[in-house]
């Protein structure tokens, strides 16, 4: 639901994204610092958070006031942030057109250049590249070539695509299944 309201409520389509991974994120680990996240990107992004997130919001204030709220980290979100977002950028890569090889190599170099001290291997985010990560790119790729914006934004995933450099060899690895 909140993937679905994002795309009404904010416009930077990769933020929305992001503040939705957050919202799943909590349902998946509990971890509340996810939730912390959300709203907190809602304020960057000068937006309230929508319906389902101020949801997610008081479920997080209860289990706190009621000292039922599991413990985590900030550096577990950013770990998983920098993971996620450089997955988006996957399925954007891949809905562009680039192979799951190149998606993984160009993914893993922007991850290398960006994260400090969060490179993966481009083995590892193909593994990692499953189920959800694969509906999102055929989503991306579906809305880019059925609405009125769709075709520009292709033409911006396919200059992007086509600028950002592969990894090297230390950052490819070898794929095992």
């Amino acid at each position: 639901m909140v993937q679905l309201e994002m795309k009404f409520y904010c416009p930077d389509f990769m933020l929305g994204m992001t503040i939705a991974s957050y919202a799943s994120q909590w349902v998946e680990t509990r971890n509340p610092h996810f939730i912390d996240g959300a709203v907190y990107l809602c304020s960057l992004s000068a937006i309230a958070p929508p319906p389902a997130v101020a949801e997610l919001v008081a479920e997080v204030a209860r289990l706190r006031f009621l000292g039922d709220v599991r413990g985590g980290t900030p550096e577990q979100i950013d770990r998983e942030a920098a993971k996620n977002q450089t997955l988006t950028l996957m399925a954007n890569l891949r809905a562009a057109g680039a192979s799951l090889e190149v998606a993984a190599s160009k993914a893993s170099k922007f991850l290398s250049d960006h994260y400090e001290g969060r490179a993966l291997k481009a083995s590892s985010l193909q593994k990692f590249y499953t189920g959800e990560w694969r509906r999102l790119e055929i989503v991306l790729r579906d809305n880019m070539r059925l609405d009125d914006d769709g075709a520009d934004r292709l033409a911006q995933w396919q200059q992007i695509l086509a600028a950002l450099p592969e990894a090297d060899d230390d950052l490819r690895g070898n794929r095992r299944d």
